[in-house]
């Protein structure tokens, strides 16, 4: 799509760079086919609004306040996208900003956000970045969970991203973390965190799919805790964490208390590993136990053995084992075997 600007400008061919000296307004601009000539421009789409830019690729001044389908973006920053070493020295905010919609990721989760951001960040890409940013974010969505606040403190270097501080407080609960993750899987830290859920109400849209009618508007409830360590790097990494709730109903389900460890890794893709949950003062419809004791052995590529057991108040016992698996947008299960015995 073409761009189109009324203003001033004066644009120079020199020996190495073309320079700018811009002043305009965007009627639109297409950041889609600007990305094209200059890779570094994260944003897609058109947008329209002031624009001031000065310089050429490797040293340009932009002073700018756009709007899009994406929402609003205001940025006031110093730019070096030439490769091969990039730079960013920038403040700015968003408003009814869609991340799907504005980086062109069709698997990015839709968002509605509100915030502010101040970075300054050189490297020529993700694994070698130095520098710091700050991330602030007030009442958002994201893949419609609704967001009170977030702030987030980070640091680059080492080949790492040090999290000196971040907090998300939003209707699922609230998570905090501190630490660092490496950028490359060359690079491996650890990251702790914490997170707390007074309600499990928040996490309905994850946790009880199509049972947000009317009739499904009290099939959750209870409170959840989850503290853990991340280690690894962004894109390769182990999680070990330990889950406690409590006043558990999920649909025709409740629980008096659940307890809970995770020992995953190779995530996100092919995770390998154990997941344990015991459920005390269980109430599965009509069925009733004193105990439930459930164990997931993750061995990659979706595929998981699982084992069931649980102690009714009457003296029986069962236990019953699985083999599950994911193709596409179906999962198989494989009884393998059950067994019970009775008073």
């Amino acid at each position: 799509a073409p761009s189109r600007l009324r203003g001033m400008a004066r644009v120079t061919l020199g020996d190495n760079f073309v320079s700018f000296d811009v002043t305009a307004a965007a009627l639109p601009l297409s950041t889609s086919a600007l990305a094209k000539s200059y890779p570094a421009v994260p944003l897609r789409g058109e947008y329209r609004g002031p624009l001031r830019v000065v310089g050429t690729v490797a040293d340009l001044v932009l002073s700018t306040d756009l709007v899009g389908e994406a929402g609003r973006v205001q940025v006031d920053g110093r730019f070096d996208g030439y490769a091969p070493g990039y730079r960013a020295v920038a403040r700015g905010a968003v408003t009814g900003f869609d991340l799907r919609g504005a980086l062109g990721r069709p698997t990015a989760p839709l968002t509605v956000l509100d915030g502010r951001f101040a970075l300054d960040i050189a490297g020529d890409s993700v694994a070698n970045l130095s520098g710091a940013a700050q991330l602030t974010a007030d009442r958002s969505l994201v893949d419609s969970v609704r967001i009170f606040g977030a702030r987030a403190a980070l640091r680059f270097g080492s080949g790492r991203v040090y999290v000196d501080s971040a907090r998300v407080e939003s209707a699922a609960g609230e998570v905090s973390a501190r630490g660092a993750l490496g950028l490359s899987p060359a690079v491996s830290d650890t990251l702790r965190f914490q997170f707390n859920a007074d309600s499990l109400g928040g996490l309905r849209r994850y946790l009880a799919r199509g049972g947000d009618g009317p009739a499904g508007a009290d099939s959750l409830a209870g409170t959840l805790r989850a503290t853990g360590v991340v280690t690894g790097s962004a894109s390769r990494f182990a999680l070990d964490a330990s889950v406690d709730g409590a006043g558990l109903r999920l649909r025709g389900t409740t629980a008096r208390t659940i307890r809970g460890t995770v020992a995953l890794s190779a995530l996100p893709d092919s995770a390998t590993g154990t997941v344990t949950l015991r459920l005390d003062a269980l109430h599965a419809g009509t069925a009733v136990f004193n105990e439930g004791e459930l164990r997931a052995d993750l061995l990659g590529g979706w595929q998981a053995r699982t084992t069931a057991q649980f102690t009714a108040p009457s003296g029986v016992r069962a236990r019953g084992l699985a083999d599950v698996r994911r193709v596409g947008d179906t999962t198989l299960v494989r009884i393998d075997s059950l067994w019970a015995r009775t008073s």
